[in-house]
């Protein structure tokens, strides 16, 4: 069978667009079935020079996201696909035998790859976002659309996939191959994990080799429970590699029937982030195939990395919504349709892009519609998420200093009498109990950078002249805004109407004097404190 490696390859392979390549050599051959290298090629002529070919060759692969490189000789030396490089002999030995591409309908693109004459895999396309239909199509349809599927109503492309694969079964296709297998990355990868355990669990069973679902979300509790004597069926050909939160999107305790695989992720595109958040960050979002590493045994398997965390921890949380009252979901899902309906448009050049005046719309339509108390109620009470997702979420607080954030935010709020005195304590006092700040609070303790520190230098040095540098500093910067301030409030009676605007604009971003006098003042307290702590303590010892 497929090594890892050569899965991933033929997975990625899926977002290249070859149909009208592939179309274009049937028109011209008659036959179904065509090497790569020949579908690379297949709008070059016989009377072009090998240079030309190349060039045409090169344009369909940059269209493409991937790039092809040859050697001196003028041979294919290897095609690179975003980061995932397939060498020159697969190029020309495997084979695509059949297309099923269904994009401008309902998202779904999926093809037959024969890896040799005994053994075809079913690779599918992941989710994409070039334009607004296709946004749409994939990311809110049929991906927020696992959300709420049932038995009786499957998302369009899950519809797609098995109305594909009965063709081919009816069509004889399948009894040409000793072993069939599955692939696909993200929503692909979830493909090819339903269609195995929905199609190929019933029929070709005994052919069936593997399926790799590529750090794709799984299938909802209800579909699970409707479904789970075909994944008992099918137990041991069906491996979940998880490498992003995307991977544990209802796959939460997903050992208990297939298996799972954590892939050691290349994190170096993150150097430039601080440690410690760049490994909860590259946990989070490092989905895309090119960051996965492979053993330096054989090159041909991925490397295995230790459970994610942070990652689990954001499975836990969709298993809890996978909890909320049918509904409830169904309610989300619409709202997710209207959204991306209205803030999702097609940009001049035929990409996509955001319409800011329909989310601006929506914010002020938050800000002032939503009743505060069923907000804090919703923020607060926590009733469907585990105690253990707030504390992985701290990790990936790259300040970690929620509380202050908040507290400044409601100031803000006052400030502006968008909310009382009184219901921003109320929303403070809440948040302060809420499980996100206990859950801060236990894992600083345990891991944070204070306790380290403290733990491998038993005696803390603080550096308080600096703080009172710090304060020094402020009071010349807060002493000149002052004087600002000042002069700012004379000139009122020198403008005129036209100019009044632009005035208060700029007196508004004088009015931070008594936060800078706050921030002065404590940087002075602090500094005694920590002399009078030191003082204490070496009195103490004497």
């Amino acid at each position: 069978m497929q090594s890892e490696k050569e899965l991933n390859e033929i997975a990625k392979m899926a977002y290249i667009d070859f149909t009208d390549n592939y179309n274009t050599l049937v028109a011209k051959t008659g036959r179904t079935e065509f090497t790569i290298e020949e579908l690379l090629y297949a709008n070059t002529t016989d009377d072009q020079t090998d240079k030309e070919k190349q060039e045409i060759v090169k344009a369909f692969c940059q269209a493409n996201n991937a790039n092809i490189t040859y050697d001196r000789e003028g041979n294919i030396k290897r095609l690179n696909m975003d980061g995932v490089y397939m060498t020159p002999n697969e190029l020309s030995t495997w084979k695509i035998v059949a297309v099923n591409d269904c994009n401008s309908k309902n998202g779904f693109y999926g093809y037959a790859v024969a890896t040799s004459e005994n053994d075809v895999v079913l690779s599918f396309r992941g989710s994409e976002a070039k334009d607004k239909k296709q946004t749409l199509y994939d990311w809110i349809i049929n991906d927020s659309g696992l959300a709420i599927e049932t038995p009786d109503k499957l998302t369009p492309q899950h519809q797609e996939g098995i109305n594909w694969m009965n063709q081919l079964r009816a069509d004889g296709f399948f009894d040409k191959y000793q072993t069939i297998s599955t692939t696909g990355h993200s929503l692909g990868g979830n493909l090819a994990e339903f269609i195995t355990m929905y199609f190929f669990s019933e029929y070709y069973t005994d052919k069936f080799g593997q399926c790799a679902n590529l750090d794709g979300p799984g299938l909802n509790d209800l579909m699970m429970a409707y479904f789970m004597p075909m994944y008992e069926k099918m137990f041991g050909k069906i491996t979940s590699y998880e490498a992003s939160t995307v991977g544990t999107i209802f796959h939460y305790g997903a050992d208990e029937y297939m298996n799972v695989v954590d892939i050691d992720v290349d994190k170096s595109s993150l150097n430039n982030i601080p440690e410690p958040f760049r490994e909860a960050i590259g946990e989070t979002i490092l989905h895309g195939q090119e960051y996965w590493k492979y053993s330096n045994d054989d090159n041909k398997s991925f490397q295995r990395g230790e459970p994610n965390k942070v990652s689990d921890s954001w499975g836990a949380f969709f298993d809890c919504i996978d909890a909320l009252p049918e509904e409830c979901k169904q309610s989300m899902f619409n709202g997710l349709c209207k959204l991306g309906t209205d803030i999702f448009m097609d940009d001049e050049n035929g990409g996509l892009s955001i319409n800011f005046f329909s989310v601006a719309g929506y914010v002020l339509t938050l800000n002032f519609n939503t009743d505060l108390s069923t907000l804090e109620k919703l923020i607060f009470n926590n009733q469907f998420i585990p105690e253990e997702f707030f504390e992985y979420l701290v990790l990936i607080d790259p300040l970690s200093n929620a509380d202050y954030i908040i507290d400044i935010f409601l100031a803000n709020c006052v400030e502006l009498n968008l909310i009382s005195q009184e219901n921003a304590n109320n929303i403070m006092k809440a948040f302060l109990g809420s499980s996100w700040q206990k859950a801060k609070v236990n894992f600083n303790a345990k891991y944070g950078i204070g306790a380290t520190y403290s733990n491998e230098n038993p005696t803390i040095n603080v550096d308080t002249d600096a703080l009172r540098e710090y304060a020094g500093r402020i009071y010349n910067v807060n002493n000149r805004l002052s004087l600002l301030d000042q002069r700012l409030k004379n000139l009122y009676w020198q403008v005129g109407i036209r100019g009044l605007w632009n005035l208060i604009s700029a007196d508004v971003l004088t009015g931070y004097s008594w936060r800078l006098t706050k921030c002065q003042y404590y940087l002075n307290n602090t500094a005694d404190s920590f002399d009078a702590a030191e003082n204490d303590i070496i009195d103490m010892f004497k």
